[in-house]
Protein backbone atom coordinates (compact mmCIF):
# COMPACT_ATOMS: atom_id res chain seq x y z
CA UNK A 1 0.00 0.00 0.00
CA UNK A 2 1.25 3.19 -1.12
CA UNK A 3 -0.24 6.69 0.41
CA UNK A 4 0.20 10.68 0.25
CA UNK A 5 4.12 11.30 -1.11
CA UNK A 6 3.77 10.80 -4.65
CA UNK A 7 7.77 10.18 -4.56
CA UNK A 8 7.97 7.16 -2.63
CA UNK A 9 5.15 5.84 -5.17
CA UNK A 10 6.46 6.10 -8.04
CA UNK A 11 9.95 5.36 -6.53
CA UNK A 12 7.96 1.31 -5.58
CA UNK A 13 6.68 0.38 -9.06
CA UNK A 14 5.97 -2.88 -9.90
CA UNK A 15 6.75 -5.35 -7.22
CA UNK A 16 9.23 -7.41 -8.22
CA UNK A 17 11.54 -9.94 -6.39
CA UNK A 18 11.05 -11.48 -2.45
CA UNK A 19 8.85 -10.64 -0.15
CA UNK A 20 10.66 -9.68 2.71
CA UNK A 21 9.66 -10.18 6.71
CA UNK A 22 12.66 -8.58 8.68
CA UNK A 23 15.11 -6.39 7.82
CA UNK A 24 18.34 -5.22 10.05
CA UNK A 25 20.47 -2.52 9.25
CA UNK A 26 24.49 -2.66 10.56
CA UNK A 27 27.34 0.29 10.16
CA UNK A 28 27.66 -0.25 6.23
CA UNK A 29 25.73 -3.25 5.51
CA UNK A 30 22.41 -4.29 5.52
CA UNK A 31 20.50 -7.76 6.18
CA UNK A 32 16.61 -8.93 5.46
CA UNK A 33 15.03 -12.16 5.80
CA UNK A 34 12.18 -13.25 3.46
CA UNK A 35 8.99 -15.02 3.51
CA UNK A 36 10.69 -18.51 2.34
CA UNK A 37 13.37 -17.29 5.39
CA UNK A 38 16.26 -17.26 3.04
CA UNK A 39 19.17 -14.40 3.97
CA UNK A 40 20.30 -11.81 1.85
CA UNK A 41 22.23 -8.64 2.82
CA UNK A 42 23.74 -6.18 1.01
CA UNK A 43 26.43 -2.81 1.03
CA UNK A 44 30.22 -2.89 2.05
CA UNK A 45 31.98 -6.64 2.47
CA UNK A 46 35.17 -6.16 3.51
CA UNK A 47 35.47 -8.76 5.42
CA UNK A 48 32.78 -10.83 4.44
CA UNK A 49 29.85 -9.27 6.51
CA UNK A 50 27.08 -10.48 3.68
CA UNK A 51 28.26 -13.83 3.91
CA UNK A 52 27.89 -14.56 -0.03
CA UNK A 53 31.11 -15.98 -0.60
CA UNK A 54 32.99 -13.30 -1.70
CA UNK A 55 34.57 -9.31 0.10
CA UNK A 56 33.02 -7.79 -2.98
CA UNK A 57 31.00 -4.80 -1.89
CA UNK A 58 26.82 -5.39 -2.73
CA UNK A 59 24.44 -2.40 -4.52
CA UNK A 60 22.12 -4.86 -4.58
CA UNK A 61 20.75 -7.64 -2.43
CA UNK A 62 23.12 -10.74 -2.43
CA UNK A 63 22.19 -14.15 -0.98
CA UNK A 64 23.77 -15.70 2.02
CA UNK A 65 25.68 -18.59 0.59
CA UNK A 66 25.11 -22.13 2.37
CA UNK A 67 21.13 -22.40 1.66
CA UNK A 68 20.36 -21.95 5.58
CA UNK A 69 16.82 -21.02 6.73
CA UNK A 70 16.36 -18.61 9.33
CA UNK A 71 13.98 -17.14 11.63
CA UNK A 72 15.44 -14.24 12.57
CA UNK A 73 19.33 -12.36 11.81
CA UNK A 74 21.19 -8.73 13.18
CA UNK A 75 23.96 -6.76 10.86
CA UNK A 76 26.52 -5.79 13.55
CA UNK A 77 29.14 -3.46 13.09
CA UNK A 78 30.69 -4.92 9.94
CA UNK A 79 29.22 -8.49 10.42
CA UNK A 80 26.66 -10.30 11.17
CA UNK A 81 24.57 -13.33 12.58
CA UNK A 82 21.40 -15.10 12.27
CA UNK A 83 19.47 -18.21 14.24
CA UNK A 84 18.31 -20.87 11.69
CA UNK A 85 14.81 -22.58 11.94
CA UNK A 86 16.83 -25.31 13.84
CA UNK A 87 17.74 -23.00 16.28
CA UNK A 88 21.56 -22.89 15.49
CA UNK A 89 23.08 -19.36 15.51
CA UNK A 90 25.39 -18.80 12.79
CA UNK A 91 27.22 -15.58 11.57
CA UNK A 92 29.86 -14.13 8.88
CA UNK A 93 31.93 -11.25 8.09
CA UNK A 94 34.75 -9.45 10.57
CA UNK A 95 36.02 -11.56 13.61
CA UNK A 96 38.75 -9.60 15.12
CA UNK A 97 37.16 -9.94 18.59
CA UNK A 98 35.71 -13.52 18.40
CA UNK A 99 32.58 -11.93 17.82
CA UNK A 100 31.25 -14.65 14.85
CA UNK A 101 31.78 -17.13 18.48
CA UNK A 102 33.55 -19.96 16.48
CA UNK A 103 36.07 -20.14 18.46
CA UNK A 104 38.58 -18.42 15.96
CA UNK A 105 39.22 -14.90 15.43
CA UNK A 106 39.25 -15.59 11.38
CA UNK A 107 37.44 -13.35 9.37
CA UNK A 108 34.72 -15.33 7.51
CA UNK A 109 32.53 -14.65 4.18
CA UNK A 110 29.79 -17.49 4.51
CA UNK A 111 28.04 -18.40 8.01
CA UNK A 112 29.95 -20.54 10.79
CA UNK A 113 28.06 -22.00 12.93
CA UNK A 114 28.62 -20.57 16.96
CA UNK A 115 30.46 -22.83 18.51
CA UNK A 116 28.69 -25.42 21.64
CA UNK A 117 26.00 -27.08 21.62
CA UNK A 118 23.31 -24.26 22.31
CA UNK A 119 20.52 -23.37 20.50
CA UNK A 120 18.72 -19.97 20.58
CA UNK A 121 15.46 -18.46 20.78
CA UNK A 122 17.59 -14.67 19.16
CA UNK A 123 20.80 -13.18 19.25
CA UNK A 124 22.12 -9.98 18.59
CA UNK A 125 24.81 -8.68 16.85
CA UNK A 126 26.47 -5.38 18.40
CA UNK A 127 29.76 -3.57 17.65
CA UNK A 128 32.62 -6.58 18.60
CA UNK A 129 30.28 -8.99 20.89
CA UNK A 130 27.50 -10.82 19.76
CA UNK A 131 24.53 -11.72 22.63
CA UNK A 132 21.75 -14.10 22.55
CA UNK A 133 19.28 -15.88 24.79
CA UNK A 134 19.10 -19.96 24.31
CA UNK A 135 16.06 -21.77 23.88
CA UNK A 136 16.85 -23.11 27.51
CA UNK A 137 17.07 -19.30 28.63
CA UNK A 138 20.61 -18.71 29.42
CA UNK A 139 21.73 -15.45 28.70
CA UNK A 140 25.20 -15.81 27.02
CA UNK A 141 27.53 -13.43 24.87
CA UNK A 142 30.80 -13.52 22.67
CA UNK A 143 33.87 -11.42 21.66
CA UNK A 144 34.94 -7.92 22.74
CA UNK A 145 34.40 -7.69 26.32
CA UNK A 146 31.84 -4.65 27.27
CA UNK A 147 33.01 -4.25 30.60
CA UNK A 148 35.24 -4.79 33.05
CA UNK A 149 36.70 -7.54 34.96
CA UNK A 150 35.43 -8.63 38.77
CA UNK A 151 38.12 -5.96 41.10
CA UNK A 152 38.82 -4.83 37.75
CA UNK A 153 41.06 -5.11 35.05
CA UNK A 154 40.29 -5.99 30.98
CA UNK A 155 38.20 -9.03 30.08
CA UNK A 156 40.22 -10.84 27.26
CA UNK A 157 37.85 -11.62 23.83
CA UNK A 158 35.82 -14.65 24.52
CA UNK A 159 35.89 -16.95 21.07
CA UNK A 160 32.93 -18.96 22.47
CA UNK A 161 29.64 -18.15 23.98
CA UNK A 162 29.94 -17.15 27.58
CA UNK A 163 27.18 -17.31 29.86
CA UNK A 164 26.75 -13.76 31.66
CA UNK A 165 23.73 -15.04 33.35
CA UNK A 166 20.79 -17.84 34.39
CA UNK A 167 17.32 -18.13 33.34
CA UNK A 168 15.95 -14.70 33.97
CA UNK A 169 16.70 -13.17 30.77
CA UNK A 170 14.25 -13.25 28.01
CA UNK A 171 15.81 -10.58 25.58
CA UNK A 172 18.80 -9.26 25.13
CA UNK A 173 19.89 -6.13 22.96
CA UNK A 174 24.10 -5.46 21.47
CA UNK A 175 24.65 -2.10 21.06
CA UNK A 176 28.01 -0.28 20.90
CA UNK A 177 30.00 -1.30 23.66
CA UNK A 178 26.88 -2.05 26.08
CA UNK A 179 24.08 -4.42 26.06
CA UNK A 180 20.52 -4.33 27.26
CA UNK A 181 18.16 -6.95 28.48
CA UNK A 182 15.11 -7.46 30.38
CA UNK A 183 13.88 -10.49 32.61
CA UNK A 184 10.28 -12.23 32.63
CA UNK A 185 9.29 -9.62 35.27
CA UNK A 186 9.84 -6.73 32.66
CA UNK A 187 12.59 -5.92 34.36
CA UNK A 188 15.77 -3.58 32.46
CA UNK A 189 19.45 -4.25 32.78
CA UNK A 190 22.11 -2.74 31.08
CA UNK A 191 26.07 -3.37 31.46
CA UNK A 192 28.96 -2.11 29.07
CA UNK A 193 30.92 1.51 28.85
CA UNK A 194 28.46 3.97 30.42
CA UNK A 195 25.54 1.77 30.74
CA UNK A 196 22.64 3.78 30.35
CA UNK A 197 19.98 4.69 33.61
CA UNK A 198 22.45 2.58 35.88
CA UNK A 199 23.78 4.00 38.96
CA UNK A 200 27.17 3.27 40.68
CA UNK A 201 27.65 4.24 44.33
CA UNK A 202 31.31 4.93 43.26
CA UNK A 203 30.67 8.13 41.06
CA UNK A 204 34.22 7.41 39.74
CA UNK A 205 33.02 3.94 38.18
CA UNK A 206 32.14 4.32 34.12
CA UNK A 207 31.53 1.16 32.99
CA UNK A 208 30.24 -2.75 34.74
CA UNK A 209 31.28 -6.23 33.04
CA UNK A 210 27.94 -7.60 33.80
CA UNK A 211 23.95 -7.21 34.05
CA UNK A 212 23.52 -4.02 36.34
CA UNK A 213 19.53 -3.17 37.37
CA UNK A 214 18.75 0.26 35.83
CA UNK A 215 17.00 2.95 37.57
CA UNK A 216 13.65 2.47 35.93
CA UNK A 217 11.59 4.35 38.41
CA UNK A 218 8.42 1.38 38.26
CA UNK A 219 8.55 1.71 34.48
CA UNK A 220 8.30 -2.07 33.27
CA UNK A 221 9.61 -3.05 29.83
CA UNK A 222 8.55 -6.14 27.85
CA UNK A 223 11.31 -5.49 25.29
CA UNK A 224 14.56 -2.92 25.07
CA UNK A 225 17.42 -1.47 22.02
CA UNK A 226 20.42 -0.94 23.14
CA UNK A 227 22.41 1.92 21.14
CA UNK A 228 25.43 4.08 22.14
CA UNK A 229 24.99 5.19 25.94
CA UNK A 230 21.34 5.15 25.48
CA UNK A 231 18.40 2.97 24.73
CA UNK A 232 14.92 2.33 24.48
CA UNK A 233 12.57 0.62 25.30
CA UNK A 234 8.43 -0.38 25.39
CA UNK A 235 5.96 -1.39 27.41
CA UNK A 236 3.36 -4.42 26.93
CA UNK A 237 0.75 -1.78 25.84
CA UNK A 238 3.12 -0.14 23.55
CA UNK A 239 4.38 3.09 25.27
CA UNK A 240 8.19 3.82 24.51
CA UNK A 241 10.86 4.98 26.60
CA UNK A 242 14.34 6.09 26.36
CA UNK A 243 16.93 6.74 28.60
CA UNK A 244 20.45 7.82 28.18
CA UNK A 245 23.04 10.03 26.43
CA UNK A 246 20.78 12.36 24.13
CA UNK A 247 23.16 15.17 22.49
CA UNK A 248 21.21 14.31 19.02
CA UNK A 249 17.88 13.99 20.15
CA UNK A 250 17.87 10.21 19.85
CA UNK A 251 15.71 9.72 23.16
CA UNK A 252 12.88 11.54 21.51
CA UNK A 253 11.58 13.12 24.31
CA UNK A 254 11.28 16.80 22.86
CA UNK A 255 15.02 17.68 24.53
CA UNK A 256 18.28 17.57 24.20
CA UNK A 257 18.80 17.13 27.63
CA UNK A 258 20.21 13.44 28.95
CA UNK A 259 18.16 11.75 31.48
CA UNK A 260 19.28 8.96 33.79
CA UNK A 261 15.67 7.20 33.78
CA UNK A 262 13.69 5.88 31.47
CA UNK A 263 11.62 8.72 30.33
CA UNK A 264 8.38 8.56 27.63
CA UNK A 265 9.05 9.11 24.24
CA UNK A 266 6.80 12.38 22.97
CA UNK A 267 3.62 12.46 20.77
CA UNK A 268 2.15 9.74 22.95
CA UNK A 269 2.22 7.12 20.20
CA UNK A 270 2.00 3.73 20.59
CA UNK A 271 4.19 1.43 19.21
CA UNK A 272 4.02 -2.14 17.40
CA UNK A 273 7.97 -2.09 17.38
CA UNK A 274 10.94 -0.22 18.23
CA UNK A 275 14.72 -0.01 17.38
CA UNK A 276 16.96 2.24 18.87
CA UNK A 277 20.16 0.75 17.43
CA UNK A 278 21.20 3.79 15.34
CA UNK A 279 24.06 5.33 17.48
CA UNK A 280 22.04 8.62 16.56
CA UNK A 281 18.71 8.00 15.94
CA UNK A 282 15.87 5.73 16.73
CA UNK A 283 12.65 4.56 14.98
CA UNK A 284 9.60 2.64 15.45
CA UNK A 285 6.49 1.38 14.01
CA UNK A 286 3.17 2.85 15.37
CA UNK A 287 0.31 -0.20 16.01
CA UNK A 288 -1.21 2.11 12.55
CA UNK A 289 1.75 0.96 10.47
CA UNK A 290 3.44 4.59 10.81
CA UNK A 291 7.23 4.74 10.60
CA UNK A 292 8.75 7.05 13.37
CA UNK A 293 12.27 8.68 13.75
CA UNK A 294 14.59 10.78 15.65
CA UNK A 295 17.43 11.96 16.37
CA UNK A 296 20.21 13.19 14.12
CA UNK A 297 19.66 13.37 10.34
CA UNK A 298 22.55 14.45 8.92
CA UNK A 299 22.35 11.96 5.63
CA UNK A 300 18.49 11.53 5.64
CA UNK A 301 18.24 8.94 7.98
CA UNK A 302 15.10 9.75 9.72
CA UNK A 303 13.53 9.91 5.67
CA UNK A 304 11.78 12.97 5.96
CA UNK A 305 13.15 14.50 3.31
CA UNK A 306 15.45 16.97 4.64
CA UNK A 307 18.46 16.79 6.82
CA UNK A 308 17.70 18.39 10.08
CA UNK A 309 17.22 16.74 12.98
CA UNK A 310 14.52 16.04 15.15
CA UNK A 311 14.16 15.52 19.48
CA UNK A 312 10.96 14.10 18.67
CA UNK A 313 9.46 11.26 16.37
CA UNK A 314 9.25 12.66 13.35
CA UNK A 315 6.90 10.39 10.89
CA UNK A 316 8.55 8.92 7.99
CA UNK A 317 7.71 10.42 4.41
CA UNK A 318 5.91 8.77 1.54
CA UNK A 319 2.84 7.18 3.27
CA UNK A 320 3.81 3.48 3.52
CA UNK A 321 2.66 0.92 6.17
CA UNK A 322 5.59 -0.77 7.65
CA UNK A 323 5.58 -3.92 9.55
CA UNK A 324 9.30 -2.70 10.87
CA UNK A 325 12.03 -0.63 10.11
CA UNK A 326 15.91 -0.83 11.78
CA UNK A 327 18.11 2.19 12.17
CA UNK A 328 22.08 1.80 11.23
CA UNK A 329 24.38 4.02 11.58
CA UNK A 330 23.63 6.78 9.02
CA UNK A 331 20.86 4.87 7.39
CA UNK A 332 17.33 3.11 7.72
CA UNK A 333 15.61 0.37 6.15
CA UNK A 334 12.52 -1.20 7.42
CA UNK A 335 9.74 -3.79 5.77
CA UNK A 336 6.78 -2.87 4.76
CA UNK A 337 3.24 -4.84 5.43
CA UNK A 338 3.21 -6.04 1.72
CA UNK A 339 6.75 -7.07 2.14
CA UNK A 340 8.52 -4.94 0.45
CA UNK A 341 12.12 -3.30 1.78
CA UNK A 342 12.97 0.03 1.77
CA UNK A 343 15.95 1.88 2.63
CA UNK A 344 16.92 5.49 2.93
CA UNK A 345 19.71 8.05 4.60
CA UNK A 346 23.54 7.37 3.74
CA UNK A 347 24.08 5.12 0.61
CA UNK A 348 27.90 5.62 -0.33
CA UNK A 349 28.23 1.68 0.02
CA UNK A 350 25.49 0.00 -1.64
CA UNK A 351 24.26 -0.21 2.05
CA UNK A 352 20.23 1.22 1.03
CA UNK A 353 20.20 -1.54 -1.56
CA UNK A 354 19.11 0.60 -4.10
CA UNK A 355 21.72 -0.51 -6.84
CA UNK A 356 23.91 3.15 -6.67
CA UNK A 357 26.10 4.64 -3.97
CA UNK A 358 23.64 7.95 -3.05
CA UNK A 359 22.27 9.11 -0.36
CA UNK A 360 18.59 9.44 -0.06
CA UNK A 361 16.65 11.42 2.64
CA UNK A 362 13.14 8.91 2.19
CA UNK A 363 12.30 5.37 1.62
CA UNK A 364 13.12 3.77 -1.79
CA UNK A 365 12.67 0.11 -2.03
CA UNK A 366 15.34 -2.25 -2.53
CA UNK A 367 16.14 -3.23 -5.50
CA UNK A 368 15.93 -7.06 -6.90
CA UNK A 369 18.23 -9.82 -5.57
CA UNK A 370 21.45 -10.23 -7.82
CA UNK A 371 21.40 -12.93 -9.68
CA UNK A 372 23.50 -16.19 -7.98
Amino acid sequence: MCLGALVACDAAGPKTGPAYVAVSAGRLHSCALTDGQRAFCWGLNTNGALGDGSTETRLAPAAVAGNLRFRSISAGFDYTCAVATTGVAYCWGDNFNGQLGDGTINHSTVPVAVSGSWTFERVSAGEAHTCGVATTGELLCWGAPVGPAPGGGMLPNRLVPFVEQGSSFTQVSSGYEIVCAVTGGAAPYCWGLYPPGVHFADTTQHSAGYPVPVEANGVSLASVTAAHKQACGLTDVGEAYCWGENTQGQLGIGTTRDTTHPAAVSGGLVFASLDSRGPGHSCGVTTAGSAYCWGSNGFGQLGTSGDSGSPAPAQVDGGLLFASVAPGFFHTCGVTVEGEAYCWGYGRFGQLGTGDTVDVHQPVRVAPPLAP
